[in-house]
């Protein structure tokens, strides 16, 4: 996909969002992402390109779509729509800014995930809740997918909020070159950083790439943190069969309360399985459980990290 240069993927602008950051805020989802997560919610934000979802449910079975693909990539047999996904990989997606199978298709059954974007548009998108953010201490926060995957926007669309005296926050897995994350730290009201596991081998096998980058970053974001007041949290996703056990949260814990900062809180984020929609969508296998971590075991879970001396939301 030749993108301009002031240009992004974003999949998602989530305006009145309040679990993101302090206050009411504006969440920009950025597309790409270099990690795999087994769990991951949102398998439309992985891909650095636009794709089409397809939710059968919602189709009325009108074929404008079959029609209007110029890839022939489409089909229907025997009472099923049929898509060719290497097609609309090789002719499309990394062609087309817009989906013409999308915008055929009346029903909203077909949906494109991820528009290409300039820095201009999404200011003036997140302008509009300028008065709000200043009234509840809110702001904007860059997520993903993963945002330093599209580093570059990343840097211009943060430089663009901070001129406009915005308060910026970020998620992030911290799978990148720490230089990226110290080129913006000045630029941040607010991390949250992920620390998904404190085992090389079982966050490589359950993410496809190894933690080490990722806690060689989250010492020296610390370090700025305690010399500079950059508040952060620490998020742990807890997952079924891979750190929802107390060895695997002791683990994390003991890291967090001898390597960093500890100032700040930890959030356990419970595993949920509300994206199995968006892999219906884009054809993709879910592979982790459909079972849900028990109120009971966060309960413990939590118990864990507070007996080490770490403040827990």
């Amino acid at each position: 996909m030749n993108l301009g240069e002031n240009e992004g993927i974003v999949t998602e602008i989530e305006r009145y969002a309040i679990y993101d950051g302090p206050g009411i805020r504006t969440v920009v989802f950025l597309k790409g992402c270099n990690l795999r997560c087994a769990w991951c919610a949102n398998p439309e934000t992985q891909n650095l390109y636009p794709e089409m979802g397809f939710f059968v449910n919602k189709c009325i079975g009108c074929l404008k779509c079959i029609e209007a693909c110029p890839y022939d990539a489409l089909k229907y047999e025997d009472g099923k729509f049929i898509t060719d996904r290497n097609i609309c990989m090789e002719k499309c997606y990394h062609n087309e800014r817009e989906l013409s199978c999308v915008a055929a298709c009346p029903g909203d059954a077909r949906v494109q995930y991820g528009k290409i974007m300039t820095v201009e548009e999404i200011l003036e998108e997140v302008l509009k809740d300028k008065s709000v953010y200043d009234r509840t201490g809110g702001g904007v926060t860059l997520s993903g997918g993963e945002p330093f995957f599209q580093k570059e926007f990343m840097f211009k669309l943060l430089k663009a909020l901070r001129a406009n005296r915005v308060r910026v926050a970020i998620e992030t897995s911290g799978f990148t070159d720490w230089e990226n994350i110290n080129m913006i730290l000045d630029d941040l009201d607010f991390i949250y950083y992920d620390i998904k596991s404190a085992d090389p081998v079982l966050h490589r096998k359950f993410t496809g790439g190894s933690n080490d980058l990722v806690l060689e970053n989250v010492i020296k974001v610390s370090e700025y943190a305690k010399k500079n007041g950059l508040p952060i949290i620490y998020r742990i996703p807890v997952i079924p069969n891979f750190n929802d056990s107390k060895e695997e949260i002791e683990k994390i814990t003991k890291f967090i309360k001898n390597e960093l900062y500890r100032k700040d809180y930890v959030e356990l984020l419970s595993y949920h399985t509300l994206g199995l929609g968006k892999y219906e969508s884009l054809e993709r296998d879910y592979s982790l459980t459909k079972e849900k971590i028990t109120k009971e075991k966060i309960k413990m879970l939590k118990e864990v990290v507070s007996e080490a001396g770490l403040k827990v939301l």
